[in-house]
């Protein structure tokens, strides 16, 4: 004896299931955790360098767009950076405004400013 009732449970169980793999991995490409990739360094410049190294992977999957980077995790990141290095942190946003300076860590392939 088959009890009918339990497919249309079973094929929702399979649609969520699949539906949440999908979310993980789409999650997985476009997760950035500040606080990992922060990296202080002795300097400003190592510290910028070495924590846009750290940013590598999750530009190269999220293919961010440079003037877009608002609503990623990159302006908490910069807030990171700022808490500890707030002087030069100024200075680089003033010399790249509207948010410009986030567009920096796009360029990871540079190895300088």
């Amino acid at each position: 004896m088959h009890n009918h009732a339990l497919q249309p449970s079973r094929a929702a169980l399979m649609a969520l299931t699949l539906a949440t793999i999908i979310c993980a991995n789409a999650a997985e490409t476009q997760s950035l955790n500040p606080k990992q990739a922060y990296v202080k360094k002795a300097t400003w410049a190592e510290t910028m360098i070495s924590t846009r190294a750290n940013c590598a992977e999750w530009i190269k999957e999220a293919k961010p767009k440079e003037g877009q980077l608002v609503g990623t995790p990159l302006p908490r990141l910069w807030a990171l950076i700022k808490r500890d290095w707030p002087a030069q942190c100024g200075w680089f946003a003033k010399d790249l405004p509207r948010n410009r300076h986030l567009d920096w860590f796009l360029h990871a392939r540079d190895i300088g400013f």
